[in-house]
């Protein structure tokens, strides 16, 4: 029986059809461009070439502006065809067009015919003119929000590398021998390998197919206009985008004429700048999206606009009496070479200068044009990038014309940069405007957000949720360490006011971060405190609090305050929870002591979708006179361990939920123990699963689910992470059934192989016709070098692990998902407080579903060292004893046998004991409470739906099943015809998937 192998899931950008075809088609386009265009340049320039009597200085100085003259002429058409037709069909017939154009060029250049050359170089400018908006506009289409900000990155890092590489290719292939031919040559071939990338991007329907396309130029371009101007936000972005050309342009085309005049260099030293200058965009576009991370949001606007003015202003100092001072050589003669000019300080201060200009003019535009694509409207979005291009020209045309005036006038090159400068440092002002948060202490968040990047990896997840956060909101987080409100401070988009206790507020250290940020004192005993809390919210603020109080413990959630409740409720505000994840293992928690910090461990914050709070006062409240504070307390615990649980990534294979663990807590973190044995580090749990999945590999392509029968220990991990990690779906086998129930679960499940250990059962494996394979034949034949594979971009959906449920017949197997055991994992570990702290002492056979959770999946998730014993009664309480467990975990039988036969100090390190089921005769609530003191907790579940309720720490009652899980939804419904009762329907998303019966699977809907 085959239960399904998994399938791919979302990798790097680079590596997706949704990116990579266009990404590619975009690159080839600019280069072409650029190849053609310098290679007309050098040629007319070094041949002498004239046209009706115009001198070839003319002709060069004209051939920018032919390029850029179909910018004028055709934007708002090629605006409205990408807004009514399909986008990836225009881009293939643009690339058509292109190999047209270029097929026309090697033409011209193999008859050096300079007006036909003139004419390709104006219709290459409308070629660009329509593939413009396509592209831009097509990356909404294909890519989620919180890419779109690489995917600008990418794209413009690409596109000047494109230019640069271009124009480098067009005047070194012109000027070989045969060069006319070469050029013509590349450029037909680099136009059809764009044509071949174009076939692979992906369709975007048209968002307008009823548009009609105007013809007029002048009126459909001031339409377009109007379009964008309907959005501010869109609007003051072309405007930025505008003006960041209009610096390139400036810089770009002066560039030659300061080598020239100011440093006395050759082309060499003019190509060193165009390629200082390319890859320093390119650097500053892939900074951007890393200090974003995703996440659309214009706050390093400014900061690159006040870079560009520093740098330029350097500049311009270091080039004053630069080629008397630096460069001037009596043994000399010539102009300088580029290692000439590096080996002076001069020449490094004026490249990093270049560079530096366009690292921030990177860092500055890639946010404007993901906000230009995401704040307009859909069926727009195509027409409002050509207006974008049209702007873009114009102010590209004035640069142009500015700086030809000034040159014309006798000024020289380093004073163009100075005034542009000067112009750029005055709309530094005006560029403020268009951040979109208003936090004055952009250079502070950013300097702070790279140290911390630099200790940890920090993640961002949500933002969407938080970008869409209006005013009257609340914004409640749980609290792992002193640094979760500086990283919310420093990562969070928008302005937000901190809410901190009396207490905090005072202390010295506190102050100094607190002086960063907006703040406000929480005291329960001043209520004009709270009173002012609520008017924030009224007024439209938006608060930032952590309703534990205190920093955590355990690393689970602490106890919930209903202050921040009852404040939302009479403020009628909106609260968004953020689940941090990770910072309780840095050296900033109260955990220190208990586990080793780390630095450069990942840290995660998850945003959740908004909602609003609902409070249901309870009878003793509302007679104790206390109404609606339990109430409260009870809706906020619930939002926090919804919380908890819908901020875990369950969208993964267990696989690599492992690997993702091992990443967080480290390779040396004590995962696992077994009686008499050292803990086995988590690193070494994976390389020994990698090294069982490479030899079972054969068997899981041949049929998918193996029976597993191994007793509770770090093998049978080891065995399943195995197994799963090669692709595979184990059939989970007590090593107590006896011969009878082992030939009934094979014959159910279409089992044929089984790893066990000898000793166990292998003749009545081997009768039920079950090949048997011995882990310790399998842990003998281990080769070196083997790679825990988790399973990258396996299906969270796919089949992960199968319980045996003895019923009529052959009886038959649950089938759970990985994504389903994970879920599970994560809901019980939402409302108990157990974390990487505790040492889990798991009693149910690994064979059951309980088991697995608790023995496997719960320590795997949450880092806590799980100890494998086959233990009962005092053997068990020594186990208990000997490994220093925090946490127990069985069934009625076993923690009953264990209460009655432990010595108290046996359990002197227990916080918890936890028990699955329903009570017996003699329950062990008594036995323990009343004998030692403890009061265990009771969790419910079955194989079907997982554990689905518990009573917890903060929220229980005795004889009760406790409280539903997060994310369980129970609902009544009429029984069968005739049975006069009703069902109890229960939808949980750690439930089993399907269910095995003579080696069928059927799937649960």
């Amino acid at each position: 029986m085959g239960v399904g192998h998994p399938v791919k899931s979302h990798p790097h950008l680079l590596h997706t059809r949704r990116f990579l075809p266009l990404f590619l088609t975009q690159f080839l386009g600019a280069f072409n461009d650029n190849l053609f265009k310098n290679a007309l340049v050098i040629m007319i320039m070094y041949a002498g070439l004239e046209v009706w009597g115009v001198s070839s200085g003319v002709l060069v100085a004209a051939a920018g502006g032919i390029f850029i003259l179909p910018f004028f002429l055709f934007s708002a058409t090629a605006g409205q065809l990408a807004d009514k037709y399909e986008k990836s069909a225009i881009i293939r017939l643009v690339k058509v067009w292109e190999i047209a154009l270029m097929l026309l060029a090697a033409a011209g250049f193999y008859l050096q015919n300079t007006p036909l050359l003139l004419l390709v170089l104006f219709l290459m400018g409308a070629q660009s003119t329509f593939f413009g908006p396509v592209k831009y506009s097509i990356l909404p289409d294909h890519l989620r929000r919180e890419e779109l900000i690489a995917g600008n990155a990418l794209v413009e890092a690409a596109t000047f590398v494109a230019i640069l590489l271009g124009t480098i290719g067009g005047g070194l292939l012109i000027a070989t021998q045969g060069g006319r031919e070469a050029v013509a040559a590349g450029l037909v071939m680099v136009a059809a390998l764009g044509f071949l990338s174009s076939l692979f991007i992906p369709k975007a329907p048209a968002p307008l197919p009823a548009l009609v396309v105007g013809w007029n130029i002048l009126g459909e371009s001031w339409k377009i206009m109007g379009f964008a101007r309907d959005s501010r936000p869109v609007f003051l972005s072309i405007l930025g985008i505008s003006w960041f050309w209009l610096i390139g342009a400036v810089f770009l085309s002066t560039l030659p004429v300061y080598v020239k005049q100011t440093v006395g260099g050759n082309e060499g030293v003019v190509t060193w700048f165009m390629t200082m200058f390319s890859l320093g965009v390119g650097l500053g576009s892939l900074l951007c999206n890393r200090l974003l991370d995703g996440e659309i949001d214009t706050r390093y606007v400014p900061l690159g606009a006040f870079g560009m003015t520093l740098f330029g202003l350097d500049l311009w100092l270091a080039s004053q009496g630069l080629t008397s001072q630096v460069l001037t050589n009596p043994m000399q003669s010539g102009a300088t070479t580029v290692f000439q000019f590096l080996s002076s300080f001069s020449g490094w201060r004026i490249s990093t200068d270049l560079f530096m200009i366009a690292a921030c003019g990177g860092l500055y535009i890639v946010p404007l044009y993901a906000v230009m694509q995401t704040r307009c409207k859909e069926e727009q979005r195509a027409r409002v990038i050509a207006a974008n291009n049209v702007m873009n020209a114009l102010f590209m045309v004035a640069s142009a014309g500015g700086a030809a005036a000034m040159l014309g006038m006798g000024a020289g090159p380093a004073t163009v940069f100075l005034c542009v400068s000067l112009l750029n440092g005055g709309a530094y002002f005006v560029i403020r405007s268009l951040a979109v948060e208003s936090g004055d202490r952009p250079v502070l968040r950013l300097i702070l957000g790279v140290i911390l990047r630099s200790m940890y990896t920090i993640r961002l997840r949500g933002g969407e949720h938080l970008a869409a956060a209006e005013g009257n909101t609340m914004i409640v987080a749980n609290h792992q360490s002193f640094l979760d409100g500086l990283m919310i401070a420093v990562f969070f988009p928008g302005k937000y006011s901190f809410v901190v206790n009396r207490f905090m507020s005072g202390r010295w250290w506190a102050r100094l971060f607190l002086s960063l940020v907006d703040t406000h004192t929480m005291d329960s005993e001043n209520p004009m405190a709270i009173k002012k809390l609520v008017k924030i919210l009224r007024a439209g603020g938006r608060l930032i609090i952590f309703p534990e109080g205190r920093i955590t413990i355990t690393g689970a959630l602490m106890k919930i305050h209903p202050g921040p409740a009852l404040i939302a409720r009479k403020a009628g505000a909106s609260i968004l929870p953020v689940r941090i994840e990770g910072a309780n293992l840095t050296h900033f928690s109260r955990m220190t002591g208990k586990i080793a910090p780390r630095l450069f461990t990942t840290i995660t914050m998850t945003a959740m979708p908004p909602r609003h709070l609902e409070i249901s006062p309870s009878v003793e409240e509302r007679q104790s006179g206390h109404r609606n504070r339990g109430g409260a307390r009870n809706a906020m615990e619930e939002i926090m361990t919804e919380m908890m649980f819908q901020g875990a990534d369950i969208k993964r294979t267990i696989p690599m939920a492992a690997l993702d663990s091992c990443s967080m807590f480290g390779g040396e973190w004590p995962i696992a123990e077994q009686s008499k044995a050292l803990p086995t580090r988590f690193g070494k749990l994976l390389e020994q699963a990698a090294r069982i999945g490479a030899a079972l590999e054969r068997e899981v392509a041949e049929r998918n689910m193996l029976g597993v029968m191994l007793p509770n220990s770090v093998d049978a991990v080891m065995t399943v992470l195995g197994v799963q990690s090669a692709g595979g779906t184990v059939a989970m086998m007590d090593t107590g059934w006896n011969p009878e129930t082992i030939r009934r679960a094979l014959r159910a499940g279409g089992i044929k192989t089984v790893v066990t250990t000898r000793g166990h059962n292998g003749a009545a494996l081997e009768q039920g016709g079950a090949r048997v394979i011995h882990i310790e034949d399998i842990k003998a034949s281990f080769g070196v070098g083997a790679v825990f594979s988790p399973g990258v971009g396996a299906d969270p959906d796919s089949a992960a692990a199968a319980f045996y449920i003895e019923e009529e017949g052959d009886g038959g197997w649950m089938v759970h998902s990985h994504g389903g055991l994970l879920a599970n994992a994560y809901q019980l570990s939402a409302v108990m407080d157990m974390g990487p702290a505790d040492t889990i002492l798991a009693a149910p056979s690994l064979a059951t579903h309980p088991g697995m959770l608790l023995g496997m999946m719960i320590p795997l998730v949450t880092g806590m060292k799980a100890y494998t014993s086959h233990s009962f009664g005092r053997e068990a309480a020594a186990a208990c004893y000997d490994s220093n467990a925090t946490v127990i975990f069985g069934d009625e039988e076993f923690v009953f046998s264990m209460g009655q036969a432990a010595h108290r100090y046996d359990l002197a390190n227990v916080r918890r004991v936890l028990i699955v089921g329903e009570p017996h005769t003699g329950t062990s609530e008594e036995e323990w409470s009343e004998r030692l003191g403890m009061r265990p907790l009771r969790v419910f579940g079955a194989v079907g739906p997982g554990i689905i309720s518990a009573n917890s720490p903060m929220r229980g009652k005795r004889n009760t099943a406790g409280y539903p899980l997060p994310g369980v939804r129970f609902r009544h419904s009429s029984g069968e015809e005739g049975d006069g009762g009703r069902k109890l329907e229960v939808h949980s998303p750690g439930g089993a998937t399907g269910y095995i019966a003579s080696g069928v699977l059927t799937k649960f809907p």
